[in-house]
């Protein structure tokens, strides 16, 4: 993410335009998106450069559809087009239809006859029927006026920008220093990364540790999931108090009729106040809802055995890039030498799980208990999960099941402390 595809909060010049753009838009608050194009339109034929039309098109974008239109609670925008369409197709009135005004080429009785079956009146059917889509949201312009929210408007437009360029991210390469101090730890980012899903390797060298996040499968699927949980961990990183981090994301370009192509972008540390105002700082959530289920059911169960849940960084095999990996868990007792990494597997893809048993035949001669949500896109006998003295693997579907499993494990851990 090049430096030149976002928009310096604290340069003079751009915030005074900034400024002006808000000021223009500032009379269409609160109106349908639809109603305000044409407008701006009118605007960008004034816009004397490219750079200048993009800004002031994507402070529409960046506002527009941020509340929806508001509605009864009992209307549902798409019930009410099933049920017009519906009566559309019953009368034979389906073909020929104008795709710019659907309702002015239809008979005034049609449409009062499915409105009065909703109890609403014609003009309330015609506002709600489509209330959902992005053309009828509202714009919403943030209140005020002057630098400070024509500053805001340019972190906000940035962020923007960023979301819409990891929806097609291959991969991103995240670099901190091995030893931070403070609440400034990079484990933080880790947990972030856990908590959100994500497919990942870690290697560390004398001063670095290197997380590269990756999950081109999704891509491959024509899927934006993997890029927005993406997205969401590099807006953590962007929140990261540290001074000193990389990114190197490669994205996705092109499709349609032209080629995709890779195309590599950058970020550190100097640029987070593109993104982020001075005193914002977000701590990412720690665990997943199975992990805490887990963790309440073992608490319950577990006698002398603890789980800790530290961020503890485990060597994989030996190399000259160190491979790590991070547990979910450990598990100790005072009563007991072994340690045991716990791993919980929630219902992901095949390809996560194979990550995972990867890491999994690196551990040596570790104690490993991995706990694999069934519901995974994989039959059982296609995990290979290697299964010895050291590694036990158990199943759940449901986030319920997770009692019995703890169960399981709590007496597995107590058969290791008796022997």
């Amino acid at each position: 993410m090049k430096q030149k595809n976002f928009l310096d909060p604290t340069n003079t010049s751009l915030v005074a335009k900034v400024g002006s753009y808000l000021d223009d838009l500032r009379p269409f608050h609160g109106e349908r998106i639809a109603d305000v194009e044409e407008a701006v339109a009118d605007m960008l034929m004034l816009d004397a450069s490219e750079a200048d039309r993009r800004l002031r098109t994507d402070l529409l974008r960046t506002f527009a559809g941020s509340r929806a239109v508001e509605l009864p609670p009992e209307l549902d925008p798409e019930s009410l087009r099933v049920a017009l369409f519906s009566e559309v197709w019953d009368k034979g009135l389906s073909t020929g239809l104008p795709e710019d005004d659907l309702f002015a080429a239809l008979p005034e009785d049609i449409i009062g006859l499915v409105a009065q079956r909703f109890g609403i009146t014609v003009s309330l059917f015609k506002r709600t029927m489509f209330a959902d889509t992005p053309s009828e949201r509202e714009l919403v312009i943030p209140d005020g006026s002057g630098a400070d929210v024509a500053k805001k408007a340019i972190i906000c437009l940035n962020v923007e920008r960023l979301r819409r360029s990891l929806r097609r991210a291959v991969r991103v390469s995240l670099q901190v220093p091995s030893k931070t101090s403070g609440d400034l730890s990079y484990v933080e980012l880790l947990w972030g990364a856990k908590r959100l899903g994500l497919m990942y390797e870690l290697h560390a060298s004398a001063n670095t540790l290197v997380m590269d996040v990756s999950g081109p499968y999704a891509l491959f699927e024509r899927s934006t999931m993997y890029g927005n949980r993406l997205f969401e961990f590099v807006s953590l990183v962007l929140q990261y108090g540290g001074r000193q981090w990389s990114i190197d994301a490669e994205l996705l370009e092109g499709g349609g009729k032209s080629a995709e192509a890779l195309r590599t972008e950058y970020l550190d540390s100097s640029l987070s106040h593109f993104f982020r105002g001075e005193n914002d700082r977000q701590r990412p959530a720690m665990r997943s809802g199975d992990e805490e289920a887990f963790e309440r059911y073992f608490t319950r169960l577990g006698g002398t055995w603890q789980l800790v849940y530290e961020g503890a960084l485990i060597p994989l095999g030996d190399g000259p890039r160190r491979a790590l990996m991070v547990p979910d868990f450990i598990a100790r007792s005072p009563s007991s030498p072994v340690e045991v990494l716990i791993e919980i597997v929630g219902f992901w893809k095949r390809e996560y799980l194979q990550k995972k048993i990867e890491k999994v035949r690196l551990l040596g001669n570790k104690h490993m208990m991995l706990i694999v949500n069934a519901r995974l896109a994989a039959a059982r006998e296609e995990i290979d999960v290697p299964r010895t003295d050291l590694i036990k693997v158990f199943f759940y579907s449901r986030r319920e099941e997770l009692k019995s499993v703890a169960d399981k494990v709590v007496a597995e851990l107590q058969g290791m402390a008796s022997v």
